[in-house]
């Protein structure tokens, strides 16, 4: 439980920090709907190759 707690815990503060500057959060909002298509066909993927052993 401590070593998941310490390896997330820099992840969190590096999209803390990251989502602290103005500038990235715009290019993300900017973005964000792309970032959830390319995430959402990932996912899709991943499903499909879980469901159907063929592909």
């Amino acid at each position: 439980m401590v070593a998941v707690g310490l390896l997330s815990l820099p992840v969190f503060v590096g999209y803390g920090l990251l989502f602290s500057n103005p500038r990235i959060v715009a290019i993300y909002v900017r973005l964000r709907r792309w970032f959830e298509a390319v995430f959402a066909m990932a996912f899709g993927l991943a499903g499909a190759k879980l469901l159907s052993p063929g592909l």
